[in-house]
């Protein structure tokens, strides 16, 4: 009876995609043997793998900003649609976001990887899913 009280929260949309690229990340280390390459560079493989698509450059994130340093010289309309697709992720779902950031410009979709990858790098060490 006092199960009733104590059953688990259903997971967000978030937690459940964090999960699934949880596995996929596991498998990309072993599939490609990845031992030189830091925990951020290997999300954000996955990630890329996973949609599709693919970006040039790793920008880095800043501590105080989920946009990567290289955005700063965007336009406020792109910084916003940049944090609008973060937004999406976490409260509707990586894969929604980033079906929804496949039509956006080149740049947006590099920013938005990279700022994806700063969070997931968080959530993963976060729940220890890092080595």
């Amino acid at each position: 009876m006092a199960d009733q009280f104590f059953k688990e929260q259903p997971k967000s949309a978030f937690e459940v995609d964090v999960d699934k690229l949880a596995v996929e990340v596991k498998n990309y280390q072993e599939k490609n043997e990845v031992k030189n390459l830091d925990s951020r560079e290997v999300i954000k493989k996955t990630v890329q793998q996973v949609t599709g698509t693919t970006s040039d450059d790793a920008g880095s994130k800043k501590d105080d900003n989920v946009l990567p340093d290289y955005a700063d010289q965007a336009s406020a309309s792109v910084k916003l649609e940049v944090e609008t697709l973060i937004q999406k992720a976490l409260e509707h779902g990586i894969y929604s976001a980033l079906g929804e950031a496949k039509n956006s410009s080149p740049f947006v979709l590099d920013a938005f990887h990279d700022a994806l990858t700063g969070k997931l790098y968080d959530e993963f060490n976060k729940r220890g899913l890092l080595k």
